[in-house]
C-alpha cells in the first residue's frame, strides 16, 4: 500500500522540481511582471536573482539524450551584426563589427527526498565563446579598455585582443555551481550573477548588470510573509598583489597610483562583498531591507559571516575601515499597475542627516510598470529613473570600491550619475514582442580630489564636473522561430557628448540570430 502513496508523491516531485534560472530575457521579465499585476501578488522572480523556476519542456537539442536522461547537454550559437560595434569600445565606434557565439549549457536536476515540497539538487555549467570582428581596422590592445561602457546589458570580465586577425577580439565567459533546492529554501555554491531589487535596467546594491562571481548564497522563506536572503562574493579588484597592503589602505589622494600594468600577471588582491537582506511581503506589497559590505585585501572577519550580526555596528568594531551601504526597495502592484522604488545609502551620520554640511551619501530609484490589454496583444509601459549622489559608489580605500573586473556591482552608471529609461513593448500571444524605448544617462567625473573633498565634509556638486551624455532611442523586434530559435532586429538612434565615440550622432542596426541563449 505504501508504494502506491509514496508514486504519487514521487511523480509530482519529479514534475515540480526546479532549476535555478540563471539567465533571464526582457521579454520573460516582463511576462513574470504582468502575472504579479494580473494576480495581484508579488513574484520572488521580480526582486530576486537568479530564481527558482520550474524546468520547462522545451525541444532543444540534447546530446546526452542517448546515454541518460539524468543529465541535459545543449548546444548554443548566436550569429550577431551591428552597424556601429554594440558599443563595444568608445574608440572604435561606430564601426561594423560581427560577433559570433558558440558555447554549451550542461545541467541536471536530482530528487533527493520525495515528498510534499521535496528536496532536490541541481547543478549547471554553461560556457560562453565569443569573437568579434571588424572595428574598422586594426586594433591595439584592449585589455585595459573599459567594454561596453555605456550598455547596462552587456559585461565580461576578459577580453583580449586576437592573434588572428588583427581586427578581431576574443572574449568569454562561463558560470556553474550547484544548489540544493526545495520550495522554501536554497543554498547555491558557484558562480553566477546576482541582482537584489526591484528594478530591472539595474539596482542600487547588487545588480546582475556584472560578471558573474564566485559566490555562496543561501535563501529561505521564514514565512509566507518574510524571506531571507544571505550571500558571499569574490570580486576581482584589479590591484596587483605586489603593492604594499600598506598602500591598499592608503587614503587615496594621497596616492599617486598603485596600478602597474607591467605586471599584470601577478594576482590581484580579492576584494569581497557580504551582503544580508530581510523581504516582507503582503500579497501586493513587499519592502525590503539590507546591509552591505565592501571589504578586501584580508580574509573576511568572523562577524560578517554571521549572517544575524548588524553590519554597520560590526564595521566600526573592525577600525571603520571598510565600506558599508545600506538600502530600502519596496514595490506595490495595484490596478493594472507596478510601483517601485529604492534608496541606498553609501555612509550614513544619523543625527547628521539633515545638515547642510551631513555626511550621507544617497542614490535613489523610482519605477513604474502599467498593463494596457488590447485584444491579443499587452501593452506594457515601463519607466525607470535613477539618481546617483556624486559621493556614491566610491572609498577612500581603492581596495574597498564595489567594482568587479571595473564593472559597478551596483548601478551600472556608478556614482555621480542619472538614468531614465521608458519603454512601450507589445507582447504577443505567439512570443512576439516590439519594444519601443528611449533613455538618457548622464555621468559626470569621480576624481581624487571629489574623494577627498567628500571625506572633508566639502559640498560637491555634479555640475563642477565634466560630464558624458548618451541618449538612445531604438525599436527591438523579437521574433520566435522554433525549436529555441529566436530572430532580433534592433534600430537605434545614439546622440552622445563628450564620449570619444567617431562620432557623435549616429544610426545602427543590429541583427542577432539566437539558439538557446537570451542575449
Amino acid at each position: 500500500m505504501k508504494k502506491y502513496i509514496l508514486l504519487p508523491l514521487i511523480i509530482l516531485t519529479i514534475l515540480y522540481s526546479q532549476g535555478l534560472n540563471t539567465n533571464i530575457s526582457f521579454a520573460e521579465y516582463l511576462r513574470s511582471e504582468i502575472n504579479s499585476i494580473q494576480q495581484g501578488e508579488i513574484e520572488e522572480a521580480l526582486f530576486l536573482f537568479p530564481i527558482l523556476e520550474r524546468q520547462k519542456k522545451q525541444n532543444i537539442i540534447n546530446l546526452a539524450k542517448s546515454f541518460t536522461e539524468k543529465v541535459h547537454i545543449e548546444p548554443i550559437l548566436a550569429v550577431r551584426w551591428s552597424s556601429s560595434g554594440f558599443g563595444m569600445f568608445s574608440k572604435y565606434t561606430p564601426n561594423s563589427v560581427t560577433w559570433f557565439t558558440p558555447g554549451v549549457k550542461v545541467y541536471s536536476t536530482i530528487p533527493l527526498f520525495n515528498g510534499i515540497g521535496g528536496v532536490w539538487i541541481h547543478a549547471w555549467s554553461e560556457f560562453y565563446k565569443h569573437s568579434a570582428i571588424g572595428f574598422g581596422g586594426e586594433i591595439s590592445e584592449v585589455r585595459h579598455e573599459t567594454f561596453f561602457p555605456f550598455n547596462n546589458d552587456m559585461n565580461f570580465g576578459f577580453v583580449t585582443k586576437s592573434v588572428e586577425p588583427n581586427n578581431s577580439i576574443d572574449f568569454d565567459e562561463g558560470q556553474g555551481g550547484i544548489s540544493l533546492l526545495s520550495s522554501n529554501f536554497s543554498v547555491t555554491l558557484g558562480q553566477f550573477k546576482s541582482s537584489q531589487g526591484p528594478f530591472y535596467r539595474g539596482n542600487l546594491g547588487i545588480s546582475k548588470h556584472t560578471p558573474s562571481f564566485p559566490q555562496i548564497r543561501i535563501h529561505t522563506k521564514l514565512s509566507n510573509k518574510v524571506q531571507f536572503t544571505y550571500f558571499v562574493g569574490s570580486l576581482v579588484s584589479g590591484i596587483n598583489s605586489n603593492i604594499t597592503l600598506e598602500s591598499i589602505y592608503t587614503d587615496q589622494w594621497e596616492l599617486i597610483s598603485i596600478h602597474d600594468n607591467n605586471v599584470s600577471q601577478m594576482p590581484d588582491y580579492q576584494r569581497f562583498v557580504i551582503n544580508h537582506r530581510l523581504d516582507f511581503i503582503q500579497h501586493s506589497f513587499r519592502i525590503g531591507l539590507y546591509e552591505q559590505v565592501i571589504m578586501g585585501a584580508r580574509n573576511i572577519p568572523f562577524s560578517y559571516l554571521n549572517p544575524l550580526m548588524p553590519y554597520w555596528s560590526v564595521q566600526h568594531e573592525l577600525g571603520d575601515t571598510d565600506n558599508i551601504q545600506m538600502g530600502v526597495d519596496a514595490e506595490l502592484v495595484h490596478n493594472n499597475s507596478r510601483y517601485y522604488g529604492a534608496l541606498m545609502v553609501d555612509e550614513w551620520a544619523p543625527f547628521s542627516t539633515f545638515d547642510d554640511d551631513e555626511r550621507n551619501w544617497f542614490s535613489y530609484q523610482l519605477g513604474m510598470t502599467h498593463i494596457i490589454p488590447y485584444q491579443k496583444v499587452k501593452f506594457i509601459f515601463k519607466t525607470e529613473f535613477a539618481l546617483n549622489d556624486p559621493r556614491t559608489y566610491n572609498h577612500r580605500f581603492i581596495i574597498n570600491e564595489p567594482t568587479h573586473h571595473g564593472y559597478n556591482i551596483g548601478y551600472w552608471s556608478g556614482g555621480n550619475s542619472e538614468d531614465i529609461w521608458v519603454s512601450l513593448t507589445a507582447l504577443f500571444n505567439s512570443n512576439k514582442s516590439i519594444t519601443m524605448e528611449y533613455s538618457k544617462t548622464i555621468i559626470g567625473e569621480q576624481t581624487i580630489q571629489m574623494l577627498k573633498n567628500q571625506y572633508e565634509n566639502q559640498n560637491i556638486s555634479s555640475d563642477d564636473f565634466n560630464t558624458q551624455l548618451i541618449e538612445n532611442i531604438s525599436i527591438n523586434t523579437l521574433i520566435p522561430i522554433e525549436n529555441g530559435v529566436n530572430v532580433q532586429c534592433k534600430t537605434s538612434l545614439i546622440n552622445s557628448h563628450n564620449i570619444e565615440f567617431v562620432s557623435s550622432n549616429y544610426f545602427d542596426i543590429t541583427v542577432s540570430i539566437l539558439y538557446n541563449i537570451k542575449y
